[in-house]
């Protein structure tokens, strides 16, 4: 299993419109990716700070999404961020998500 991050920092007052986004329009692609898992978002007490973890079955599937959904995925809530969202990846050696294995 992999896992894919993704720091955002948020404009003023977006964290909520950012939420709205990540449920109507990024799952729901999220969703249709060969290989997809389960998303995690989180957001700082300060509500400037985002965090989004994906968990992919293997990592070719994690890189098809970042190289042809990701791009649109930016798109959509850029107007949201300051900057650009940060990534990186994980190998996922153990996990007690029951509904997942251990790849």
């Amino acid at each position: 299993m992999i896992a894919r991050q993704v720091n955002v920092v948020f404009k003023p007052e977006m964290s909520k419109d950012f939420l709205a986004k990540m449920q109507t329009e990024v799952l729901p692609l999220l969703r249709k990716q060969e290989g997809f898992l389960d998303q995690l978002v989180f957001v700082g007490p300060d509500k400037k700070l985002g965090l989004s973890i994906t968990l992919w079955d293997r990592k070719e599937n994690m890189e098809k999404y970042h190289t042809n959904i990701f791009p649109q995925v930016t798109k959509t809530v850029e107007k949201m961020l300051e900057g650009t969202p940060g990534v990186a990846t994980y190998d996922v050696p153990l996990s007690s998500m029951h509904r997942l294995g251990v790849a």
